[in-house]
């Protein structure tokens, strides 16, 4: 069991729901009403800086190759920031849509040239909007009938850079040419889980395999062309050697073609979870006394072999 190095409070009474890797430091999203983005060096924890921008919550951060940060929000618009200058470098607007929809997720991809943004379910469409970061003010095309509910969770793949990720609570993955304007023609896989998906993602490096975690806490691992290669089900009701019980899952990686879980306890505290085998999980670590409450993001600083956590009780905590 880890016991955190360092653990502090940026801001009383507001939840901490997501952290991004800036290098020296890390961008945090607060719950609303604090629509800033925060700042936080990684030494000591302390905010240097807040990014003020949004009009309205911040819901998904994304970081380009470069180093700039992407942040989507409830006021429908994503912000390009240079952390360095600390404002804006551009905003990513919806254009001339019919109904600016407020954003759940965003994506950069690998050259730094797309971004890919979903909505919430808005009237009867849930879109996912493309720019081209060259020119920026508009929109290149958006895509309306990939899905047909929110849309919270986006991700590139790793070395295909127009390859889209996306996953909604209608149930779907979906693969998508990002460079193909028509939508019956960029959508390359589709796969139905059958449950509100919450979070999907690439496996690794390579990005052969991908990850989805649903509402209910389940988890699933599925292939490149998003064939079910494993539903391991409900994670709170797995046996894990070494006696750990699954409040809920936070995020889900992988080491090699192991996957692995980050899976909390309601009392604040979180463990590492490895599945090498289809049947049996094993727990690799825990970490406690950094939290009080649920845990809502964790950050792998692989390079300084550092872990970093944010949460519901507002702490961040340095591992």
């Amino acid at each position: 069991t880890l016991r955190p190095s360092h653990v502090s409070v940026p801001h009383q009474g507001v939840y901490v729901l997501e952290l991004a890797d800036l290098g020296q430091s890390i961008a945090v999203a607060y719950s609303s009403p604090h629509s800033a983005l925060g700042l936080v060096d990684k030494g000591t924890l302390r905010e240097t800086a807040a990014l003020a921008g949004h009009t309205g919550a911040v819901s998904a951060l994304a970081v380009l190759p470069a180093g700039q940060l992407l942040s989507a929000s409830a006021d429908a618009s994503v912000l390009q920031w240079d952390p360095r200058a600390r404002r804006p470098a551009a905003t990513l607007s919806q254009g001339g849509h019919k109904r600016p929809a407020p954003l759940l997720s965003v994506a950069g991809s690998g050259d730094g040239v797309l971004v890919a943004a979903g909505s919430e379910l808005t009237g009867d469409d849930a879109v996912i909007y493309f720019w081209d970061l060259r020119k920026a003010e508009t929109p290149m095309y958006s895509h309306s009938s990939t899905h047909s509910d929110d849309i919270p969770t986006l991700s590139f793949h790793p070395s295909q850079p127009h390859l889209l990720l996306s996953a909604s609570t209608d149930g779907l993955l979906s693969l998508t040419n990002a460079l193909e304007a028509d939508e019956d023609e960029a959508v390359v896989e589709v796969a139905n889980w059958g449950v509100s998906v919450a979070k999907a993602g690439w496996a690794g490096e390579g990005g052969g395999r991908v990850w989805a975690r649903s509402d209910m806490e389940t988890v699933s691992l599925w292939d490149a062309e998003l064939s079910l290669v494993h539903d391991f089900g409900d994670a709170r009701r797995a046996a894990v050697a070494g006696g750990w019980a699954t409040d809920y899952v936070v995020q889900c990686d992988f080491r090699g073609d192991d996957l692995q879980i980050l899976a909390g306890s309601n009392d604040g505290s979180f463990s590492h979870i490895c599945a090498p085998s289809t049947d049996r999980w094993a727990l690799e670590r825990t970490y406690a006394g950094g939290h009080s409450a649920i845990v809502r993001s964790v950050l792998f600083d692989r390079a300084a072999l550092r872990v970093f956590s944010g949460g519901e009780d507002g702490a961040l905590a340095a591992w």
